[in-house]
């Protein structure tokens, strides 16, 4: 098996490692990417559910499906993490 580093995040400087064989280093690229692609989203649907409930008169169906939405993605965030903790 090879190990493919991703390189550390910025702030953290902590790095990811994903054990796999060659033919599936592509697949642990696209994988980290989507998981955070969906964890950059998760986190603007969170702001923008504070900034809605904080404003005056705020739109009860907006924060209802902005609300909806964020947990669309914790869900798919969830169902991507399932299989990395089965290994």
């Amino acid at each position: 098996m090879l190990a493919a580093h991703l390189p550390p995040d910025k702030g953290s400087g902590v790095g990811v490692t994903c054990l796999l064989s060659s033919l599936n280093q592509e697949a642990c690229m696209t994988s980290y990417s989507r998981f955070y692609k969906l964890t950059a989203l998760y986190r603007r649907l969170d702001d923008a559910v504070r900034s809605e409930g904080r404003r005056r008169g705020a739109d009860a169906f907006r924060l209802l499906r902005l609300k909806a939405a964020k947990l669309a993605v914790k869900r798919r965030l969830a169902a991507q993490m399932q299989p990395a903790l089965a290994r």
